[in-house]
């Protein structure tokens, strides 16, 4: 399946007929910002997905991170972004200093994104719906 193929089956389960896509990973939903992001499964690794934090992320209310495919993603508020963005041993993409890595394992659902072994449970997030239209 195709990155926006994907992305367009999961936001058609999640806000039938009510998401506008307005460039690259930037959807709206009843005036919400979503940054949707689509990771490929790696055949070596099956359960394991990695994602780029970057300005665009920080700019939106929620983001979702898509697994392989749109039956397994998460949904999470940008607050929680902005803390694996800002903690003081975030991975640093070392091709762009100003992203953040993270890698999400599907199988412990939770994510990895500093120096150590940082990370939090995911649990909440799985599967998680929109929230009410404001």
């Amino acid at each position: 399946m195709k990155e926006n193929e994907g992305k367009a089956i999961l936001l058609d389960r999640l806000a039938p007929k009510r998401w506008v896509h307005y460039r690259s990973s930037l959807y709206e939903v009843d005036g919400l910002k979503l940054h949707v992001r689509w990771c490929s499964t790696y055949p070596k690794r099956p359960s394991h997905y990695k994602f780029n934090i970057n300005a665009s992320t920080l700019r939106a209310d929620l983001e979702i991170w898509i697994c392989g495919s749109p039956d397994m993603y998460y949904i999470l508020p940008v607050s929680e972004i902005r803390k694996m963005y800002g903690h003081p041993r975030a991975y640093h993409d070392y091709r762009h200093p100003n992203m953040r890595v993270v890698t999400v394992n599907t199988t412990d659902h939770a994510v990895i994104f500093a120096r150590g072994g940082t990370g939090i449970n995911l649990r909440d997030y799985l599967l998680a719906k929109l929230p009410s239209p404001r």
